[in-house]
């Protein structure tokens, strides 16, 4: 029989129901003429585009209308350049926590929290917002229609500066988030639409092009779901998607659909989500590689980073292993931006900047001077047959095999294989078996003898650096009369 390797993950997190995950890779698709239509492929690794630093953990990236590129890293604003360096370009007042990024062509706006800076791109001088009226305290800023949009912290109110001049917000510039009262705590640029949460709801603002009221609420959108996690939310594809919270609850993405929301996460994911409690401190971005785009959720609070494929509108994990314990942390791309024709990815434990490679299945170390192994991982959904006991004679992966690199670590890869009799909750039965030499393409990874089990769960693991494209998993299993 076929096992379910490829079927679509994380469908509930209750143990001895559910479990089943998918990390550092993912589903690949292929048309009908194709031997298999859904592949697991491997997730880029993190190389080094710029060796950390002492100077703070990334904050933010930015790519400006002009293709110049900026971090924010602890209190230092930086130009990254193409050759791989980056320049100091100034310090805000501010060390930690994300910052709000956005351009109008002739400078760039910064929000920390704290205060507002003005980076002038002809100067190439970091200067604080001095306006008295400006609502400082905010830390998301977008541009629309030649103003730049934030919010008044503690208040329904949304502000925007004078046209094409983010040093100047005039207090008659603003508008009030009056369909629910609740305060507006982060803002969004969709197209030349505003989105904006509070805690408990949303209101979507558009551009009026009147000069007595630039900005207005959109007549009939109230959102009845709002988010407390502010720098959760993120664009893709036109649609707004963010981790949700309301008067029934938090713990759910949703993803917009015109003026309408609806929930994206899965039972295992929003099962992540619950353990982790405090999700304030969670941060999305989005990026595409390799003709996927991707909503990268990274929970601060469970050490997990959540991916969902916004073409396939499936789950995945993408992970650092730490190499002294081999336990599994958040992946260390947190933020990211797309420059210079590379993805780049900022690391919000260093000031590190990555680009993503498929060429490549090792993460390199943030100074450059080695790598880490990335741990790969399938658990597989349950196997079983009416509560009837099911004999396992065997299990063979198949897929692209004969990948070996030419010597060194990954010269006879390996893939692990254990199990779980008790729904998941434990794993034993360790095996590993060869995946095959560079060109020994028709090895067959087989497992014998497995036992038997009422309920099987099936585990697949991998550390070699070798590329690889797994297609399925089968076995022959007799049901037994007992």
């Amino acid at each position: 029989m076929e096992f379910p390797l490829t079927a679509p993950a994380y469908g509930s997190n209750i143990p001895g129901i559910g479990g089943d995950d998918e990390i550092n890779m993912y589903i690949e698709t292929a048309t009908e003429s194709a031997l298999v239509t859904r592949i697991l492929i491997p997730t880029p690794a993190l190389r080094v585009e710029c060796v950390e630093t002492s100077s703070g953990a990334c904050r933010g990236m930015y790519r400006a209308a002009s293709g110049r590129v900026f971090q924010v890293a602890g209190a230092t604003l930086y130009e990254l350049l193409e050759n791989g360096t980056r320049t100091a370009r100034g310090n805000i007042g501010t060390a930690s926590g994300p910052i709000g990024m956005s351009d109008n062509g002739n400078h760039l706006i910064l929000l920390d929290g704290g205060a507002g800076y003005t980076f002038d791109f002809v100067a190439n001088t970091l200067t604080e917002i001095t306006d008295a009226e400006f609502p400082n305290g905010a830390n998301q800023v977008a541009f629309i229609d030649g103003y730049f949009l934030t919010y008044e912290p503690g208040s329904l109110f949304i502000r925007w500066s004078e046209l094409l001049d983010g040093t100047a917000w005039p207090l008659l510039n603003r508008t009030s988030a009056y369909a629910s009262p609740d305060e507006v705590a982060s803002v969004i640029a969709n197209g030349r639409e505003l989105w904006a949460f509070g805690p408990l709801s949303g209101q979507v603002f558009y551009s009026t092009g009147e000069a007595d009221q630039q900005f207005a609420p959109v007549q009939s959108v109230a959102l009845d779901v709002g988010t407390d996690a502010p720098h959760s939310i993120a664009v893709a594809r036109d649609s707004v998607i963010f981790v949700g919270a309301g008067k029934d609850g938090h713990g759910r993405v949703f993803r917009s659909n015109g003026y309408t929301v609806a929930p994206i996460s899965t039972r295992g994911i929003e099962g992540i989500l619950s353990d982790a409690g405090d999700l304030s401190g969670s941060v999305a971005h989005v990026h595409s590689f390799n003709g996927h785009t991707f909503y990268v959720l990274t929970v601060a609070a469970a050490e997990k980073t959540v991916v969902y494929d916004v073409d396939l509108g499936e789950w995945h994990e993408r992970a650092w292993m730490n190499p002294d314990t081999g336990e599994l942390k958040r992946w260390r791309g947190t933020y990211g931006c797309f420059a210079f024709g590379k993805m780049l990815m900022g690391d919000s434990n260093g000031n590190a900047v990555y680009r993503l490679s498929s060429d490549h299945w090792k993460d390199q170390k943030p100074d450059a001077s080695g790598e880490w192994n990335i741990k790969r991982r399938r658990t597989m959904p349950h196997l079983v047959s009416g509560g009837k006991m099911v004999q396992h004679a065997d299990f063979e992966l198949w897929g692209r095999m004969g990948e070996g690199l030419v010597q060194g670590h990954g010269e006879d890869p390996v893939f692990i294989l254990s199990w779980s009799n008790d729904g998941g909750r434990e794993f034993y039965g360790v095996q590993h078996v060869k995946i095959g030499r560079l060109g020994n393409y028709d090895i067959r990874a087989r497992f014998v003898m497995l036992g038997q089990a009422r309920d099987r769960v099936y585990r697949i693991e991998m550390t070699d650096p070798v590329p690889f494209a797994w297609a399925g998993a089968r076995g022959k299993v007799r049901v037994l009369d007992a």
